[in-house]
């Protein structure tokens, strides 16, 4: 036990007076109170770390999940099959995908420095501001419409367009959403069917207008006693219902090869073959207009299906002979492009109006071409149909291969023709995997080429 005296020194060294009994009780309670009140704020500090802590963390997680959100966003736009632009209050393009680029033919540079109105056409502009307008009015949500817009080559669209309004947190607007659909093709395929069934509706009317006059006519008995003429009204008939049938079949030949339901078997086949069947089929109708048939070809195997590409030569051949002058020669040749390695023995033989086809050609090829993959440099058989006709002009060498399109509306019934020929000669081309074009110069005439590959692997 310390004595008093001592303890007094000690409390008098601190400048402190030893307090009183019943004060150093008191000094200890406040003592305890001090240490509970630093303990609970050392304690609430320590939460408040802690919840500081979890909030931090949940911050960092919701911004990796708005970051990962802003990605899949920015490439749901950016991937978009439709266009899709964000589109300033005042029209002008802020933010264009790749699509839209694609759709207006404009690179993504380009088109953010244009606005509607540089794009609308000006029948459609004014429609579509006003739909704008009532969106930032509040009138509508979304506006939808079909417009015309103009693509950067300079031709017209036809696109189905919605727009909707993005508003901030205050509820004011920031920006319109475009979405941009074309449906350019949608119009055009409408546009070829209601061409389709005019012309067809009228190619139909003609002949059996024709059929029923003739009929009507013989079966009033006017003409009992006028054989002469009866015969002939029979004869109209005749040739309008073959003209009929022929129209029906190039139709429906026609939808089967082009809608795939037709699947061409390909068969080693010598050209040889392929054009003595041709020229058989023409023969008659070249004897008709006393036109010579002069064939030229390889003496070679190629793989093809041989029915369709006998049709293919006798369409064209039959057009030929029709347009060609009476006593004119027809030219038919055949000739392998891009063989350089390789000698042929090339055939050739003339067909005169007086005679039948007496040509027979060799029961085996000389030889068939051996090619390991086909490349762009691998040889090709061009094969060549030549008049001596009236020629056709320059803008429709390309348009005589659509359907019913022809040099002069009349020749479907002066020539016999149904104007599907060359569409059906040019859809088996085509699955052939070969071209087909014509070259024509006016009063001198005119000469049809179409190439085939030449082996198995080719076709």
């Amino acid at each position: 036990m310390v004595p008093l005296k001592v303890e007094q020194q000690i409390w008098g060294s601190l400048g402190l007076m030893k307090p009183a009994p019943y004060a150093w009780q008191t000094f200890e309670v406040e003592l305890t109170l001090a240490v509970a009140d630093q303990l609970a704020f050392a304690i609430q500090q320590a939460h408040l770390y802690h919840q500081l802590q979890n909030e931090l963390t949940e911050h960092r997680q919701t911004e990796q999940a708005l970051r990962e959100s802003e990605e899949l966003v920015r490439k749901a736009f950016d991937n978009a099959p439709i266009g899709i632009a964000l589109v300033s209050l005042k029209g002008k393009f802020l933010k264009v995908n790749h699509s839209l680029c694609e759709i207006l033919g404009y690179s993504e540079k380009e088109l953010l420095q244009l606005s509607f109105a540089d794009i609308s056409h000006p029948d459609d502009f004014q429609q579509d501001l006003e739909g704008r307008q009532r969106i930032l009015a509040g009138e509508i949500r979304v506006y939808q419409t079909e417009t015309r817009y103009f693509h950067k080559q300079g031709y017209i669209l036809q696109v189905l367009l919605s727009i909707s309004l993005v508003k901030d947190s205050n509820r004011k607007p920031l920006y319109l959403i475009a979405q941009i659909l074309d449906v350019s093709h949608r119009y055009k395929v409408d546009r070829m069917k209601d061409e389709f069934i005019s012309i067809v509706s009228h190619e139909l009317r003609t002949p059996l207008t024709a059929i029923r006059g003739s009929l009507g006519i013989l079966e009033t008995g006017v003409l009992d006693s006028d054989p002469e003429q009866a015969k002939e009204l029979l004869q109209i008939a005749l040739n309008n219902s073959e003209r009929l049938v022929r129209l029906v079949n190039d139709i429906l030949d026609l939808e089967r090869l082009e809608s795939g339901k037709v699947q061409l078997v390909m068969e080693k086949c010598t050209i040889a073959n392929l054009l003595q069947q041709a020229i058989e089929a023409v023969q008659a109708l070249a004897k008709e207009s006393n036109i010579t048939v002069s064939v030229t070809y390889p003496n070679i195997y190629i793989w093809a299906a041989a029915d369709a590409i006998v049709q293919t030569l006798i369409n064209l051949l039959s057009n030929a002979i029709k347009f060609s002058p009476v006593g004119s020669t027809v030219w038919l040749s055949a000739e392998v492009m891009g063989n350089k390695n390789t000698e042929l023995s090339i055939q050739k033989f003339t067909v005169s109006p007086a005679e039948s086809i007496t040509y027979k050609p060799p029961a085996t090829p000389d030889q068939e071409l051996q090619i390991d993959a086909p490349s762009p440099t691998s040889p090709i058989v061009l094969f060549a149909i030549k008049d001596q006709g009236r020629g056709i002009p320059a803008d429709k060498l390309e348009t005589i291969f659509e359907r019913f399109k022809q040099v002069d509306v009349s020749d479907s019934r002066r020539k016999g023709g149904t104007g599907l020929g060359l569409a059906i000669c040019k859809s088996i081309v085509k699955q052939h995997g070969g071209h087909i074009w014509a070259e024509s110069i006016l009063g001198v005439g005119s000469t049809f080429y179409f190439t085939l590959p030449v082996t198995r692997k080719q076709a």
